[in-house]
């Protein structure tokens, strides 16, 4: 739980049930990425990784599904410093 809430705004320092689901899910990505040819293949990362790349994913989806915008608004500051 602490490493999800880790990502989150400051002062959300307990997780919710509705954090319960997302770190559900996350562990389920998890237990793929670790069974997937990607953690085989690519020794050099490590489970951390696979957790970090768990938890961004995780976040796009409750971002997406939740209509909040962050990644929006993340891509369209990057389209306008960057033009991509």
């Amino acid at each position: 739980m602490q490493h999800w809430l880790s990502d989150k705004p400051n002062g959300y320092e307990q997780g919710t049930e509705y954090d319960n689901y997302y770190l559900k899910v996350c562990n389920e990505i998890l237990e793929i990425l670790m069974e997937s040819i990607l953690f085989e293949r690519y020794q050099e990362f490590t489970r951390e990784h696979y957790r970090n790349l768990a938890v961004v994913l995780v976040s796009y989806f409750e971002d997406f599904t939740n209509e909040i915008g962050i990644w929006k608004v993340f891509a369209e500051k990057n389209q306008s410093l960057f033009g991509y």
